[in-house]
């Protein structure tokens, strides 16, 4: 039995599938210019209303701390639509 051997492979395949991440890409859009920050989507939905997106690939961003703000920025924004707060000037322009 000290000769067995356990092996595992994550692979891109496996978050397109099993996690059903788009073209199986682990850590939301590419980190280039044109995909950071401002760039992001958006934490309300253009096509869908009601819907609010939350997480490393909206805004502001990725790691814990942008996370943990966009959750923060999508409660506001929650909260403003349903007229319970108003919501921050750079939420209601820029950022919604």
């Amino acid at each position: 039995m000290d000769r067995l051997v356990y092996t595992h492979f994550i692979t891109p395949d496996y978050f397109q599938w099993t996690l059903n991440s788009h073209l199986g890409n682990a850590f939301g859009p590419e980190p280039v210019l044109w995909q950071t920050a401002s760039f992001r989507p958006k934490n309300r939905s253009e096509d869908v209303r009601g819907l609010y997106l939350v997480g490393q690939s909206y805004q502001p961003g990725a790691g814990l701390p942008s996370v943990m703000m966009s959750a923060k920025m999508t409660a506001r924004l929650i909260a403003h639509d349903l007229g319970l707060e108003r919501a921050p000037k750079g939420l209601r322009e820029g950022l919604a």
